[in-house]
């Protein structure tokens, strides 16, 4: 090969790795979008398998946090997601902006490091305590704040937007209202089994009486045993047309499935004769 085809052949692979270049810096502006609290995308974002595993997480974790707390909704679960990665996010911050010797300090602190120097300190005893700062320093390293937004919050966004608009004015925090919703959702219910007689639930979670149930749900025991026992005192929410009639507006107006147990009770009440 002649010195001219070398520099033709050197001119075409520059050619090439500046397109190259081009091509990437096209791929990362596409990627790179501002949101409107001035961080990025996360790229993340346009894996299906990350968006996959985050429905996956997301359904199983939201049914366990319902199961511990009956009364609170998708909107506080997601509240709560999105502040423990905010949490997370705003603690690598703060440690970064520690200078070198305020962010050694911290780490002095803690039991671990503690535990290493001492060791280090006996079995290497010529070492310095500069160099041991030294090492302490590079085997703990600050993680820089990212420049986007987490993909999960995003995403926990996106599931807010899609939940259902609630009427504020028409939504009432008596408890009663509560335990209403719950039994129009079919959420709480009795059930007669052989053998054993009555027992009471909370979806799947069976308990032995009203007042078992009434403390898992940290609600009032009256309304909860005098509706699913029927009694005929004013706490048994069946026998309220007005207070039946509110559940099932505000479910209709959510868009919440009412069960067919509580609609044909509603019936039963507006049919009646007077």
């Amino acid at each position: 090969m002649n010195k001219q085809e070398e520099k033709i052949r050197a001119l075409q692979m520059n050619l090439d790795k500046l397109d190259n270049t081009i091509q990437v810096t096209k791929f990362e502006k596409k990627r790179k979008v501002e949101l409107e609290n001035g961080l990025f995308l996360d790229p993340k974002i346009y894996d299906l398998r990350n968006v996959e595993d985050f429905n996956l997480r997301f359904e199983r974790n939201l049914a366990v946090f319902k199961a511990q707390n009956p009364t609170k909704t998708t909107q506080e679960f997601i509240n709560n997601e999105v502040e423990k990665i905010n949490n997370i996010e705003a603690e690598i911050k703060r440690v970064w902006s520690l200078s070198e010797y305020e962010y050694y300090n911290e780490l002095s602190n803690d039991k671990e490091i503690i535990g290493y120097k001492k060791f280090y300190l006996n079995e290497y005893k010529d070492t310095t305590e500069n160099e041991i700062k030294s090492i302490i320093l590079r085997c703990n390293p600050r993680t820089k704040p990212s420049e986007f937004e987490d993909y999960r919050i995003t995403l926990y966004k996106q599931k807010l937007n899609e939940l259902p608009k609630i009427n504020t004015v028409k939504t009432t925090q008596k408890k009663s209202f509560q335990i209403g919703l719950l039994l129009a959702k079919g959420e709480i219910y009795s059930k007669l089994i052989p053998q054993k007689g009555f027992r009471y639930y909370h979806l799947l979670k069976e308990f032995e009486n009203p007042t078992q149930l009434s403390k898992h749900l940290n609600l009032s025991r009256q309304y909860i045993n005098d509706s699913l026992k029927e009694s005929k005192s004013n706490h048994n929410i069946y026998k309220s047309i007005k207070q039946m009639k509110d559940i099932i507006e505000y479910c209709e107006e959510n868009k919440i499935n009412v069960c067919e147990n509580f609609k044909s009770k509603y019936l039963s009440l507006v049919e009646k004769p007077l």
